[in-house]
Parts: C-alpha cells; structure tokens; sequence
C-alpha cells in the first residue's frame, strides 16, 4: 500500500461495480490512486478468455507502467464501487524528478508488484485445482491463525486463481470433505498451518 500522491491537475471519479476505468489497448494518460473501493486489471487473452492479473484496492496504485507505455496492457475494471485519482502522466513524471525520495518509494512498490506477479505465474503453473487452491491458501492466510478470508464475490477469487467458479467451488467443498480445509461462510481455516 502507498501513499496517495496529490499533484496539480489530478481529478477523482467515481465508478459503480462492474464500471471500466480504462481499455486494454486504450492510449495511457497516467497511473491512478484507489481512495475507496478495488480494482481488477483483467487481461483479455488471444484465445479470448479473460484473467484477472491484479488486484488493487484503497491505498493502491494502479496502471503504474502506463508512466513508460502508451496504451494500457489491461482493462480496469470496478470489482466493487471505487473513487479514483486519475494523475497525469507528464506531471508525475515531473514530481518524481522532484522527489526522489517518493520516486524510491514507488519503485519499491513495483518491485514488490513484480514479485507478486511472478507468484501468481508459479501458481496458475499447477494444473491440479486442489494444489493450487491450497499453495495459494497457504501463501494468503494469516500466518497465525492459518484463517484466509474469501473476497465479496467467490466468482472473484476463481478469476484471481485462474479458474472457473464452478471448479473452484466444486474443489472447496471436496477439501472441506476432506478435512483439509474447514470453511464458514467467507472464511476458510487451514489446519495445518
């Protein structure tokens, strides 16, 4: 999460669920700053399947590469109602030369981003759906309790998995019979942890 930079000529909208930020392939005009609310980034593949490739939420920024690219790689999408901070790109640009110290501050949270992104690839490379619900489990419970919560929308956490919701509901139930898992409601304890 960073902090949410303020500069001359930024504007905030407000999207419903469901309402597009931006295209992909859409010329960039700049990165954006979640005030309330989440954002997917969703990639629409050659083969014409949609994956949804980020989450980002209150606090976020989004579209950070469209600083460098002219034209979006994603499509944004409202997850849930959000007010966002449109910046400009030229003016960021400027503020950053101007601040190194906040320019650091942001490449640390790409980083951070790109070691994400390199996760979400290992994990959408295991192909059983059991494997890969539980190693991503694993990685996103709390490391104390072992307790993940489930996003608003389980339809949601399959496109984030890379799967299709009728086998991701399929296999939590197979592991809750299994007792693997032990799921109420929205959240899901994982045992072993």
């Amino acid at each position: 999460m960073t902090k949410t930079i303020e500069l001359a000529g930024d504007r905030v909208i407000t999207l419903r669920k469901g309402g597009i930020l931006f295209n992909q392939g859409q010329p960039s005009t700049g990165p954006y700053s979640i005030l309330e609310g989440s954002i997917y980034l969703v990639r629409n593949g050659y083969d014409g399947h949609r994956q949804i490739v980020h989450r980002a939420g209150a606090g976020d920024m989004l579209a950070e590469a469209s600083l460098f690219s002219d034209h979006y790689h994603c499509e944004a999408v409202a997850a849930h109602a959000a007010r966002i901070v449109c910046h400009d790109k030229d003016e960021m640009l400027r503020y950053f030369a101007e601040n190194p110290a906040v320019m650091t501050g942001y490449m640390a949270n790409l980083a951070r981003q790109v070691i994400g992104v390199r996760t979400k690839l290992e994990l959408v490379q295991i192909r059983n759906a059991e494997e890969r619900i539980m190693a991503f489990f694993r990685l996103e419970c709390d490391q104390q309790t072992g307790i993940f919560t489930i996003p608003k929308d389980v339809k949601d956490l399959a496109g984030e998995l890379w799967l299709t919701h009728e086998t991701l509901y399929r296999t939590l139930a197979k592991l809750q019979r299994k007792g693997v898992i032990d799921r109420q409601g929205m959240s899901v304890f994982l045992p072993s942890v």
